[in-house]
């Protein structure tokens, strides 16, 4: 039986996420989302986590405020853990005025210590567009799979 490919858009996808993962990509700002299942106070906490810029952070509060709901940290955060869209929604960016905060993903806050350092340290280049990308081979075992 021979192997379907996925889709175009998926194909692209996983190559965006490649990029990002190796430092190539920092703009996610022309995916396009399905926000029909979203609610709507996570929706604008997840509009509100697109604007913050690579390699910046910005509080649970800043974020809170912002949406127009300034005691409503706890339920960034809570929106924020519900994410389906990471890392192009980047919940890693929003953090704890005194520290990480949380982190939802697989191995918790050390997968969200390593993003933001990733992003620190690439955000000391010149910022960037998505390049033509060629394909890599994390990209290929990607479409094995």
């Amino acid at each position: 039986m021979g192997r379907t490919m996925p889709p175009t858009w998926v194909r692209d996808l996983c190559q965006r996420l490649t990029a990002f993962f190796e430092g190539a990509l920092s703009d996610w700002r022309d995916v396009p989302l399905d926000w029909q299942r979203i609610r709507p106070f996570d929706r604008a906490v997840y509009q509100m986590a697109l604007t913050i810029p690579f390699g910046e952070t910005r509080t649970y509060g800043e974020v809170a405020e912002v949406i127009g709901r300034p005691n409503a940290a706890r339920a960034v955060g809570g929106a924020l853990g519900r994410n389906p869209f990471a890392p192009i929604v980047p919940c890693h960016r929003v953090v704890a005025r005194n520290g990480l905060g949380g982190f939802s993903a697989d191995d918790g806050i050390s997968l969200k210590q390593k993003l933001l350092q990733l992003e620190q340290r690439d955000s000391l280049k010149q910022p960037r567009q998505f390049p033509s990308i060629q394909r890599s081979k994390t990209f290929d075992d990607l479409l094995k799979r």
